[in-house]
C-alpha cells in the first residue's frame, strides 16, 4: 500500500514537469513557424517522444488491475475516504469523500481484480439536481449494471424516504457533514424509471 502511494506521488510530480517541457518546446516551435523558419529537430523530437510517452503511461496507469477495491480507490484519489461500498455482479460502487466532495464511482471488477473508473467503461447516466437534492445514476456499458446515489444539496434538507418504480432496496449512510445519503443497485434500468424522494416523484427515464 505504501509503495502504491509512493508511485502515485512520483507520477504526480513527474507529469507536470513533462507537460511543462512539452509546452516550452511547443512555444519554441510556434515561434520558429511565425518567423517562417524550419523548426529544429531537437525541438520537435521531445514533443513527439514525450507526447507518446504520456499517452502510453496514462493508458497503462488507467487500466491497471488491483487486488482489492480499497487499493483501487487509493490509486484513484490519494485523499479519497471510503464512505460505503456496494458490490454489484461485475463491478463495485464506491461512495467516497474525495477532498470534501461526496461522489460515487464504479470500479469494474473481473476475476477478483478491480480497475480504475474510466470514461470508456461508462454508459450514459442520468442526473437530477435542484436546490434540495442531487440524484446521480451511473452505469457501465460492459454489463449494464446501474447504481443510484441520492444526496442532499441543502444543509437543512433531510432525506427521510427514498423509493423507486422497481422497489430497489436503498441503503443509508452519512456523508462528511453527517447528513443522510441513500444508495441502491439495479441489474438493469427499466423503462419509465422514476424515483421518489420524500414524496417528490422524479422521472429519470
Amino acid at each position: 500500500m505504501q509503495r502504491e502511494c509512493e508511485k502515485n506521488m512520483l507520477i504526480k510530480v513527474i507529469e507536470p514537469i513533462v507537460y511543462l517541457i512539452i509546452i516550452v518546446n511547443l512555444v519554441i516551435a510556434i515561434s520558429y513557424k511565425r518567423k517562417s523558419k524550419k523548426t529544429p529537430v531537437k525541438v520537435v523530437v521531445p514533443i513527439v517522444i514525450l507526447g507518446i510517452g504520456l499517452f502510453v503511461c496514462d493508458t497503462i496507469y488507467t487500466h491497471r488491475s488491483f487486488s482489492s477495491v480499497e487499493k483501487a480507490v487509493e490509486a484513484y484519489g490519494d485523499n479519497a475516504e471510503i464512505i460505503r461500498i456496494l458490490q454489484g455482479e461485475n463491478s463495485t460502487y464506491v461512495i467516497m469523500d474525495n477532498e470534501g466532495t461526496v461522489e460515487g464511482k464504479i470500479f469494474p471488477e473481473s476475476s477478483g481484480k478491480w480497475k480504475l473508473p474510466d470514461s470508456i467503461f461508462y454508459g450514459t447516466g442520468r442526473e437530477y439536481q435542484d436546490v434540495k437534492i442531487n440524484v446521480d445514476m451511473s452505469t457501465i456499458e460492459i454489463n449494464g449494471e446501474w447504481y443510484v446515489l441520492v444526496a442532499p444539496n441543502d444543509d437543512n434538507y433531510v432525506i427521510a424516504d427514498v423509493k423507486d418504480s422497481v422497489g430497489t432496496e436503498f441503503l443509508e449512510a452519512e456523508n462528511n457533514k453527517n447528513e443522510k445519503i441513500c444508495y441502491g443497485y439495479m441489474e438493469h434500468k427499466p423503462k419509465d424509471y422514476w424515483i421518489s424522494v420524500n414524496g417528490e416523484k422524479i422521472s429519470l427515464d
